[in-house]
């Protein structure tokens, strides 16, 4: 019984690590995100070959 209880609750050190990884997960999205879009020197990986190529 004392083992099913423990296994329900997460320590809260494992909790608090769980929501600070989310929670950079999210900062690089948002980053890397506002990056791309806002950025001209920035290119899209998309269009690197073309580059490429047309050189």
């Amino acid at each position: 019984m004392t083992d099913s209880s423990h296994a329900r609750r997460p320590s809260p050190a494992l909790k608090a690590w769980t929501i600070a990884v989310l929670a950079g997960f999210g900062i690089l999205h948002v980053v890397g995100g506002y990056m791309l879009h806002h950025a001209p020197r920035f290119r899209p990986i998309e269009t690197a070959p073309t580059a490429i190529q047309g050189d």
